[in-house]
């Protein structure tokens, strides 16, 4: 995915590539900078090549009205490409089905469009000096993030013993403008794959926060009340049946 990036004095509206799996932002290192010999921190690309880089530049970014300033790598590639740093330091999630950046605080949006540029062979650019780096590289499932329930490591069942009937939350009222707060909430939830189908359409309490806002909450009052009372054996039992 890429995105208008507006840089150096003249603004020339160019590229810049979206690459999460990218551990540093780069730009294209220009003649000048090649011949003036400065050095930057040692890259390496996914297939294990070193990466020439010649130093750094402070770039002033603009992605659909917001502006961003952001220290980029000055390396031996064709192609600006904006990395999981950038990402991290603004809270910038990848949204790749509707292709679009995604502010996680906020929930603004930087629209996007698909790369024509192959960059395949720099689809990650870590630092070959990194030891740890290199030690989660031949761990990858402890950086992948995974939001499915599906494959669960244990066999243990937790069971909620009731009487009475089935009780649900009751739907309160909502304004125009909680609706249009809750749809916020909602939408990078779906790009995650968290809720989709029927089950955003069910009721949503809500409570208002210290700062005055809102926040999603699950009501369980009803429940509480028609469930058994009980006592767990272990201290944590989120320790028990944890995957």
């Amino acid at each position: 995915m890429s995105s208008p990036l507006p840089s150096g004095s003249d603004l020339q509206r160019a590229s810049a590539t979206i690459m999460p799996g990218a551990q540093v932002s780069v730009l294209p290192a220009s003649a000048l900078d090649v011949q003036t010999g400065g050095r930057g921190p040692p890259l390496e690309a996914a297939n294990g090549s070193t990466i020439p880089t010649f130093g750094r530049r402070a770039v002033d970014l603009c992605f659909d009205g917001q502006h961003f300033q952001w220290v980029f790598v000055l390396a031996s590639v064709s192609t600006p490409l904006l990395g999981a740093d950038f990402l991290c330091a603004n809270s910038l999630l990848v949204d790749v089905r509707n292709r679009r950046l995604v502010n996680a605080e906020t929930f603004a949006t930087l629209p996007g469009s698909p790369s024509s540029t192959g960059t395949s062979k720099l689809s990650s650019a870590l630092s070959s000096a990194d030891m740890f780096q290199r030690l989660l590289m031949d761990f990858p499932d402890l950086t992948t993030p995974t939001f499915s329930s599906a494959a669960v490591k244990h066999g243990v069942d937790h069971f909620i013993a009731t009487t009475g009937p089935p009780v649900t939350p009751g739907q309160g009222g909502w304004t125009r403008r909680s609706w249009l707060w809750l749809k916020r909430s909602l939408t990078p939830w779906n790009a995650w794959g968290l809720c989709v189908g029927p089950a955003v359409l069910g009721p949503h309490p809500s409570l208002g926060s210290e700062n005055r806002g809102w926040r999603l909450c699950g009501d369980y009052r009803r429940l509480n009340d028609a469930r058994t009372p009980d006592r767990y054996p272990i201290p944590y039992i989120q320790d028990f049946s944890l995957d």
